[in-house]
């Protein structure tokens, strides 16, 4: 027997003589790689029945019952009564231990169709996720381990669990090993990894930082390294991994880019990817994530993709614009799209290997930045950091869920079925209430919004399918403010779901006031975690594949959301206050007359009448606000404002800048404009600017790259029953041989000449410099980006697209 402490980064299982064992892989305290394995765990689902007295006899049944298969068939092996809360109830249950985990799927689909059974639950469990939660395993918690080696293949040592504890203490130094590819892309942004090899490989870590190659040029640099072939370099990056042994492998879209090249390559040329540390092979699962036994892969475009963005400024997730706000540098600048013939002609290829390694290196820095909250989600949900870094909110909710229920006894619903989904499609509720601006520049305001609205409202009013009730629990109890409905929740026991928010905000409270004494980031990552947490809830609820979704429950948390939103408007206009923009949780009020100490004092009386947590908070004040009317419409448009912060920092939310199908040029125009009417208010100066850039254009002085259009295939082309500009391009680019398909992002510029615009659109490498369509481009991308951002000072849209010339005539005369 050896005892030793362990730090597990993640789990898996595999079949050993018949039985299902469960790895955990991760650190032991001496530093090294280690798996522990436990062969006493059992997969399992519950069977709920329609008569409770007849479970003997069905428990009988189903020890009998056996699937026969070429592999041992599928069985139970143990099945026990156990009783569990429902929904706020008490219900009786039999839990039903299968033989492998294979057989869990193969049995309930069974015991579905006998006349016993009335509902079968958690069923769909994956294996390892459900270990992790019924032993309450945390990755990266110190645990105090008893255990005997066991032989099994594998490039580490092995032990076979006899106990397991928690310790003291958390792994949080974690041996990172970032890496980006090169290849020689002939077609652009479209790679072809069957056709075009990887020219450039660049990895980064603690120990090691280095370009390899397989085109020899002079140079001085130490950190490129030159191999004989692109095989040659595929087995040398393996290699460098094995020697390396990361506990994690970090990537910028690795799922999507780098590692599935990788794969594709490497069949190629027949190399083996057994480099797991149980010589498993690197996998593309079926959700399309790739992943190494031993080594979690983080693909952190993933995870800013999915939970970061809600926290950053820049609307584009690509490396160079998460870097430059996350760590404050960007890319190297350098055209990758003439990689290949730098390749070809073997010119310059030194400041692509100094690109792919400094790709490399903000992979790194960018994972080290973010792991802090990587682990605390990981933490929170009980999941391995692999699973965690590729889930969305919704998701990591549901986990958090399933580890509570567990210490609270709860079951957890199912996922809805097909025709469930369908049913939840058809039905909708009203969301937030929004107050509609007056279209106009607006000075000195302020903002305050309710601190965690939905969250807080289904804290303070205990809401929950489990304490959903059609009539009033007590004489004087309030219905929901629905005008369609009475409903109402009891308040003499707390819903599972206002425990666990209630439990999240707690938890924050305390993590703020450890880091009053001990700042570090690895308890901001927990407060921030368990505030974005919190903030999910209502968005899971919503959510039709939610296991607690509810109607009811939906609608109720936004009819109180409009309750207390529209009750602060007519609190402010009865105070004195100009409401300017109210939309579901914030409202911008304007001074006037008044002084942001009276804004305060009135927040202040605002949160002495609210119920339970939720809170009214001020947001900041702007020195300036730009609404717009809405097209068509001489109303203030919604969700589409511009401020001007007291730092002198331009926050733009809804406008073409976001949004992908514009131009570049167009977005910088917008961007500049807005910037200057908030700056200097000045529209006659925003008007000229723009004139300027549309001269340019007409003068074909704005270069081609700028005029780039990229739109995403949202579906196969075949899919299309309207071409669009996108669409015509990559019809074309099929014909080509360059492959596309739903979700493949389309570039292209629109170009002089006959025919429709979806005939005119070309690839960006087929167009020369003075091709493209001028006019096009100034009434279709560049007008209408500003139109109605100068309309709000009287600027006609018409006077625009004049060229300057025919402005003088008209003046002339």
């Amino acid at each position: 027997m050896t005892g030793f402490t362990f730090y597990p980064i993640e789990a898996t299982y595999r079949i050993i003589d018949g039985k299902a064992v469960i790895f955990l892989i991760g650190r032991s305290g001496e530093g090294g790689h280690v798996i522990v394995a436990d062969n006493t765990f059992p997969p399992y689902f519950y069977i709920k029945l329609k008569v409770q007295r007849e479970s003997t006899v069905l428990m009988k049944r189903l020890l009998d019952f056996k699937l026969e298969d070429e592999k041992g068939g599928a069985f139970f092996t143990h099945i026990e009564p156990i009783t569990k809360i429902y929904l706020g109830k008490k219900i009786d249950l039999l839990k039903a231990h299968t033989n492998l985990p294979g057989s869990v799927p193969k049995l309930r689909e069974e015991v579905r169709k006998m006349d016993e059974v009335e509902d079968i639950f958690e069923y769909d469990i994956p294996f390892a996720k459900r270990y992790l939660i019924d032993k309450g395993i945390t990755m990266l918690h110190a645990y105090t381990v008893e255990a005997v080696p066991f032989s099994y293949p594998s490039r580490v040592p092995c032990f076979m669990l006899s106990s397991i504890s928690p310790g003291e203490g958390n792994r949080e130094s974690l041996n990172i090993l970032a890496f980006d590819i090169e290849t020689y892309s002939p077609h652009g942004r479209v790679m072809v990894p069957e056709e075009h090899p990887i020219i450039m490989l660049a990895v980064s870590g603690k120990s090691v930082s280095k370009v390899i190659t397989w085109k020899r040029f002079k140079t001085e640099r130490k950190d490129i390294e030159f191999v004989e072939s692109e095989a040659a370099l595929l087995e040398h990056f393996f290699r460098l991994i094995e020697s390396q042994r990361p506990d994690i492998i970090a990537t910028y879209n690795g799922d999507g880019f780098d590692f599935p090249y990788i794969i594709t390559r490497a069949k190629k040329h027949k190399i083996p990817l057994d480099i797991g540390l149980d010589h498993s092979e690197i996998i593309k699962n079926k959700a399309g994530q790739v992943e190494i036994v031993g080594m979690p892969h983080i693909d952190v475009y993933r995870f800013v993709k999915r939970i970061v963005r809600g926290n950053l400024q820049t609307q584009s997730y690509k490396l160079d614009a998460v870097a430059k706000e996350l760590l404050g540098e960007g890319k190297h600048e350098s055209d990758v799209s003439v990689l290949y013939k730098a390749w070809d002609e073997e010119q310059g290829l030194e400041q692509y290997c100094a690109y792919n390694l400094h790709d490399a290196m903000l992979t790194l820095k960018l994972a080290e930045k973010l792991l802090p909250n990587l682990i605390e989600f990981s933490r929170i949900v009980g999941q391995p950091l692999f699973d965690v870094n590729r889930m969305g909110f919704s998701q990591l909710i549901e986990w958090f869920l399933f580890k509570q229920a567990l210490a609270e006894n709860q079951l957890m619903p199912n996922k809805p079925s097909y025709r469930e989904t369908r049913d939840r499609m058809r039905r909708s509720f009203v969301g937030g209430y929004v107050f509609q601006p007056t279209p106009g520049l607006y000075e000195n305001i302020l903002m305050f919004d309710f601190r965690s609205l939905y969250p807080t409202i289904i804290s303070s009013h205990n809401i929950g399918p489990d304490t959903l009730s059609s009539l009033p629990p007590t004489v004087d109890a309030l219905p929901v403010p629905l005008d369609d409905a009475k409903i109402f929740f009891v308040q003499e026991r707390r819903s599972f779901l206002a425990k666990q928010i209630d439990d999240l905000i707690s938890r924050r409270i305390r993590v703020k006031e450890m880091m009053k004494e001990s700042p570090n980031p690895f308890l901001d990552a927990r407060q921030n975690s368990l505030k974005l947490l919190a903030n999910s809830f209502y968005g899971y609820l919503g959510f039709i594949q939610a296991r607690f979704y509810n109607f009811d429950v939906g609608r109720s948390v936004t009819a109180y959301g409009r309750h207390y939103i529209t009750m602060v408007i007519e609190k402010a206009q009865a105070a004195g206050f100009k409401v300017i923009y109210s939309d579901t949780d914030s409202i911008f009020i304007g001074l006037e007359e008044k002084k942001r100490e009276d804004a305060l004092r009135f927040v202040r009386q605002i949160n002495e009448t609210l119920p339970g947590v939720m809170e009214l908070e001020y947001e900041g004040n702007f020195k300036a606000a730009l609404f717009v009317p809405t097209r068509g419409n001489e109303g203030g448009a919604k969700k589409k404002y511009a401020l001007l912060d007291e730092k002198d920092r331009i926050i733009i939310k809804g406008f073409e800048t976001v949004r992908r199908n514009w131009s570049i040029i167009a977005k910088e125009v917008q961007r500049e404009v807005i910037s200057i009417l908030l700056r200097t208010k000045n529209a006659k100066e925003a008007t000229a600017y723009a004139q300027e850039i549309i001269e340019k254009l007409r003068k074909h002085m704005i270069p081609k790259d700028q005029v780039i259009i990229f739109t995403q295939l949202t579906k196969d082309i075949e899919g299309y029953e309207s071409k669009g500009p996108h669409v015509k391009v990559a019809m074309r680019m099929k014909e080509r041989g360059i492959p596309v398909s739903g979700g493949s992002i389309i570039q292209y510029i629109i170009c002089q000449g006959a025919g429709s615009i979806g005939e005119r659109a070309k690839f960006p490498d087929e167009v020369i410099e003075n091709e493209y369509d001028a006019e096009y481009y100034i009434n279709n991308q560049i007008v209408p980006s500003v139109d109605r951002l100068l309309a709000v000072f009287g600027v006609d849209p018409a006077t625009l697209a004049e060229s300057k010339s025919q402005s003088k005539l008209e003046s002339f005369f």
